[in-house]
Formats: structure tokens, C-alpha cells, sequence
């Protein structure tokens, strides 16, 4: 395990700064040190948004440092609204459904060679991947012999996803594996312990002021719910959408002040199957999204890494709908926030009325907003990262 705590360093004072060990100045940087994002785009924001998260805290670090994003999948404005740049690259179950490709060898082709062309094009002096690399940019990186290094998200099966294609050649040729968990949370298994950083959670930088949601007048008198299945890209979250807006429905005839908003996701594209509910606000995507759970009453969501994390470090009640994925376990995640606080709580079933019920019985109790010491997890990756990209350049 690597001890983070001897390099989380850092002194900004004029026009200098120190990282670690390392001192870095600004007007003697001769170009633009690249630190190049790789995530996936497919079902979720989580990969993104955890990576934006570090790049957000390395921009603080000065104007040498430039946080270039490549998307495997569809790009869309969520990268764009926190001005980083973005170049997408198919993935591969765009590509296999795609008649233009006649076969995988073509395809692996084309993105291996235009894989080559970003980084030849970027010279990035460090490419970092979260959880599920593209198989032909990670080929790509190691073929230039640039440093790569991955985040690792808790997974239910540590060796099943070791064994993934995408992953095993990152995880064994990346420098520095940063676990945004605690050690006792997640630990990974020797070997790789030795270049792991267990950085604890990463999430955005917490509204101080947050403002108000843009609502009509006559809705700020009564209290706010919010729906989110964060990127909205996921099979499942129609039916938790539907299940979530029965149950609002069900309560605002109780209720009659209640306004919901639905916050659907940029990746969501099931409207026509989607509930319609009189006094429901729907929202494919909002930057200030961190300002709407901050402001909003309650807030019915999935169990994805950010989103619940963002909740519980801005306070704000909640009802946690876990749903099962692949590698990720939301249920023990839901089940670990609600052990730990008293404004989140978990529910499980399928019907409106008992989660109508829960909504009602969270909005009617009084729960002072104390929100906890926000975490450092992004600072203390971007120095990591920022002190490796260094260490390649000179």
C-alpha cells in the first residue's frame, strides 16, 4: 500500500507551487503538463464523474496542468459543462451493431490506429483509466510506453474482474491503482497492494451556498422531491423511475404542496415508456445538479458511487432504490450509507403505496442538515497523479 499522507503536500503562493517533494514552477514549465482521462460512457456518469473529480483538483494546481477526456462511447454535455475537452471513440457495443464494421479484426484496427493518432497527437505524460479501460486505447498507451494508472471502484468479485480483458494488462503496467475507499472498506489482494492508494471517497467539490432550484413561484412554498438514476443509461432504471413516480403520485394526493423533479440523465432514452405524472419537472441533464440535492427535501434514488456519496456528504435525506449490476454491489453500499447516518434509508420492494409510505414518514421528520467533513479523496489522487506525471516528464 502506498502512504498517501507524505504526499498530500501542497502550498500555493504566487505564482508557484509545491507539490510533495517536487517543486513546480509555473513559469518554468516549458509545455503544458497532459494528463490524459480515459472512461467509459455507456449506462452511467459514475466513471466520468469520478475522473472529472480529479481533474477539477489538478486544474487548481495551475494553468500548466491540461486534463484532455477520451469517452469510449457517445459524448454528450456533462464533460463540456465542467469545461474539460472530450473526444469520444466508439465502443464496443456501438461497433458491433454497426454494419460499417465487417469484422471485430476491422474494428480493433481502426481504434488501435486512431487510439495512436490521440495520443500522438495529446503526448499526454499520463493516461488514467477508471475501472473498465478501452481494451485498444490501454493497447495503445502501453505500445508508447506512456505511465498509465487506473481507478478502481469496489466491485463484489476482485478476481473476476481482474481476469477481464479490459482490465488485467492496466492493472499489472499502471503505475498507481487509486481505491477512492478506505483500506478496510475495499482491499485488494497482493500483488498489487504495493502500488495501491487508498484515497477514500471522491466526489465534487460540495456548493457552500447552494441555490435554489428554477421552479415556478408557486411551487416554493411546499416541499421538493427529486428522482435520479444518475447517467439514466441502465435498463433498469425505467422501472425504478415508474416505481418512484407512482409513489409521488400516491402522496401528492395527500400532499398536494409536494413538487417533484425528475432528473432522468442525458444517457436515458426510454421517454415513451415513462410515467406521466401531473406535477412532475423533468430534467434530461442539469450542471448544477449538486445545488438541486442540496436544496431538495428528499431525493429518491439508486445506489450508484457518486450520487450516494454526494448525498450523504451534503446531508440530504434520501431513500436509496439498490439495483443489481454486473461488478457493482448497490445493496451492500445502500445498506453500508444507512448503518452510518440517519437521513438515508434503504428500500427494497416494488410497491408504490410502501414506498409512498417511507417517502411520507422521511419528509415528516425533522433531520438536522450536519453535514460530515467533506472528503479529500480527489486531492489526494490529483497529487498522486500529478507528482507521476512529473516524474515521466523530467
Amino acid at each position: 500500500m502506498l502512504a498517501t499522507s507524505c504526499y498530500i503536500h501542497i502550498v500555493n503562493m504566487g505564482t508557484d507551487i509545491a507539490v510533495s517533494s517536487s517543486s513546480v514552477s509555473r513559469r518554468s514549465m516549458p509545455e503544458k503538463l497532459t494528463i490524459l482521462f480515459q472512461a467509459p460512457n455507456r449506462v452511467g456518469l459514475g466513471h466520468m464523474n469520478r475522473l472529472a473529480n480529479i481533474a477539477d483538483r489538478l486544474h487548481s494546481f495551475g494553468e500548466h496542468v491540461y486534463t484532455p477526456f477520451i469517452v469510449q462511447g457517445l459524448t454528450h454535455s456533462f464533460l463540456e459543462s465542467r469545461g474539460f475537452d472530450a473526444i469520444a471513440i466508439p465502443a464496443f457495443s456501438t461497433r458491433s451493431k454497426n454494419s460499417l464494421w465487417n469484422s471485430e479484426d476491422t474494428a480493433r484496427s481502426f481504434l488501435l490506429s486512431l487510439s495512436e493518432l490521440i495520443l500522438a497527437t495529446h503526448k499526454p505524460d499520463l493516461v488514467v483509466f477508471d475501472s473498465f479501460p478501452s481494451l485498444e486505447f490501454a493497447e495503445a498507451t502501453q505500445q508508447a510506453d506512456i505511465p498509465m494508472a487506473i481507478c478502481i471502484r469496489r466491485v463484489k468479485d476482485f478476481d473476476r474482474y481482474a481476469q477481464d480483458p479490459r482490465v488485467a494488462q492496466v492493472l499489472h503496467a499502471s503505475k498507481i491503482l487509486i481505491v477512492p475507499h478506505s483500506e478496510d472498506e475495499f482491499t485488494l489482494p497482493e500483488p498489487f497492494q504495493r502500488k495501491t492508494a487508498y484515497v477514500g471517497p471522491i466526489v465534487r467539490e460540495l456548493p457552500i451556498d447552494p441555490q435554489p432550484m428554477a421552479l415556478p413561484e408557486s411551487t416554493l412554498a411546499g416541499k421538493i422531491v427529486v428522482i435520479t438514476g444518475g447517467g439514466g443509461g441502465h435498463s433498469s432504471v425505467l422501472a425504478f423511475y415508474n416505481l418512484a413516480l407512482d409513489a409521488f403520485r400516491r402522496l401528492s394526493e395527500v400532499e398536494s404542496s409536494l413538487t417533484c423533479v425528475l432528473m432522468a440523465g442525458p444517457l436515458f432514452d426510454q421517454w415513451r415508456h415513462l410515467r406521466d405524472i401531473p406535477g412532475v419537472y423533468i430534467r434530461s441533464f442539469s450542471s448544477d445538479s449538486l445545488d438541486i440535492f442540496a436544496t431538495a427535501n428528499l431525493v429518491i434514488t439508486q445506489a450508484g458511487y457518486n450520487t450516494l456519496a454526494e448525498l450523504f456528504y451534503l446531508a440530504t435525506p434520501s431513500i436509496c432504490i439498490p439495483a443489481s449490476r454486473g461488478f457493482d454491489d448497490q445493496f451492500a453500499r445502500a445498506n453500508s450509507y444507512a448503518k452510518t447516518c440517519d437521513y438515508i434509508e434503504t428500500y427494497e420492494g416494488a410497491s408504490a403505496a410502501e414506498l409512498a409510505a417511507k417517502m411520507e414518514t422521511l419528509l415528516a421528520r425533522s433531520i438536522p442538515r450536519s453535514r460530515p467533513t467533506p472528503p479529500s479523496g480527489a486531492l489526494e489522487a490529483a497529487v498522486l497523479l500529478h507528482n507521476i506525471a512529473l516524474a515521466h516528464r523530467h
